[in-house]
């Protein structure tokens, strides 16, 4: 005997696992009947889908070997970076924590950035 099983599980309830009874009788005389049941249990997880995206502008930001070309104290042209993340699934992401390093000086102590503004936007 094959069969098959086919599951939809609701995007409002969430389970922690998936058990099914499997059981056979006859009418003749069973040796062994122990091999007639089996139990499938499945632990269940669900995936968050998660789109994690960056931008800048300019693309790209060159730093000048000749230090001797800029006046001291001076930083050049501003350079923007927009970081976005998007839950394109069905499931809520509760607790997202995002972690971002921006290196504002250089190994020598070196000032190689400032940071002017710091803005977050929260949609539901």
């Amino acid at each position: 005997v094959l069969f098959r099983l086919e599951f939809e599980f609701s995007r409002t309830i969430f389970l922690k696992h998936l058990r099914v009874l499997l059981e056979a009788s006859s009418d003749g005389e069973e040796v062994n009947t122990a091999d007639n049941f089996n139990e499938i249990y499945y632990s269940l997880k669900y995936e968050g889908d998660i789109l994690f995206t960056r931008d800048s502008i300019p693309t790209r930001y060159e730093i000048k070997s000749e230090l001797s070309l800029e006046e001291p104290g001076v930083i050049g042209p501003p350079f923007n970076f927009t970081f976005q993340i998007q839950n394109l699934g069905y499931f809520p992401v509760r607790d997202l924590q995002l972690n971002i390093e921006i290196p504002e000086m250089t190994k020598n102590g070196n000032q190689l950035l400032q940071l002017f503004d710091f803005h977050i936007d929260q949609v539901r």
